[in-house]
């Protein structure tokens, strides 16, 4: 159906992590992150390297939910796990806007997370590629807006083992996900163009395309960090 009607509303930057309360709990390693920013994008800024504010993200999700009114926004406090694992199903489009950590010791427990559960409940926040798998999702293209969520390990008879190989196995044909770690406010303004340039009637990897030669031509993204991160995997029409 015509993109500016999706059949499902658009599940947008629903995973805005506006001001986490919590720190992640005693990982086994640090999450990986450069050790200084490119072209002058401070760590705190990337969506990944630890839980930290992600400002831009709530920038995005607003930018996205203009494109398509009908968006259903879940943000803060009310981007829970169990939402995301009941609701997924019901939409075409899904948006996930957050941290992102690759596993690269086990890669089916690569994750993206989301806001921390109340007390008791049954979930832990962090919505891993294994939990993904074990999914049934109706979606036509799942956006992971996070960092390095492209990145995967070899499984012997498996391919790529990852967020974007769960996603083919829950039933998503396209993902457009991330290579590296990725600058916060360039990452709201990509996906604003990228939404907008799909709702023009672009095909997807056309609409990331145009949106990435945008970002290139600006003053303050000319370096490949900004523009450069994001790809279309699967079905690219």
């Amino acid at each position: 159906m015509p993109i500016d009607s999706p059949a499902r509303a658009l599940d947008s930057p629903s995973r805005a992590l506006d001001s986490p309360s919590r720190a992640l709990d005693s990982p086994s390693r640090a999450f990986d992150s450069p050790s200084r920013g490119i072209g002058g994008a401070h760590p705190l800024q990337l969506r990944g390297g630890g839980i930290v504010p992600l400002p831009e993200t709530a920038r995005e999700a607003a930018k996205v939910k203009d494109v398509f009114p009908d968006a259903l926004l879940l943000t803060g406090s009310a981007a829970q796990e169990g939402v995301f694992k009941q609701d997924a199903a019901k939409y075409k489009y899904l948006h996930v806007a957050t941290h992102g950590w690759f596993n690269d010791a086990s890669p089916l427990l690569s994750c993206v997370i989301m806001a921390q559960p109340p007390r008791g409940d049954a979930e832990d926040g962090f919505l891993t590629a294994r939990e993904i798998f074990g999914m049934k999702l109706s979606a036509d293209l799942t956006v992971l807006s996070a960092c390095k969520t492209a990145k995967g390990e070899e499984g012997r008879g498996e391919g790529m083992l990852g967020l974007t190989w769960s996603l083919f196995a829950a039933g998503c044909p396209t993902q457009v996900v991330s290579q590296w770690s990725v600058d916060d406010r360039a990452t709201a303004d990509l996906m604003s163009s990228f939404y907008g340039n799909l709702k023009k009637g672009m095909g997807k990897s056309d609409a990331l395309r145009a949106a990435s030669l945008t970002m290139m031509h600006s003053p303050d993204h000319r370096h490949p960090f900004y523009w450069a991160p994001f790809i279309v995997v699967g079905a690219w029409k």
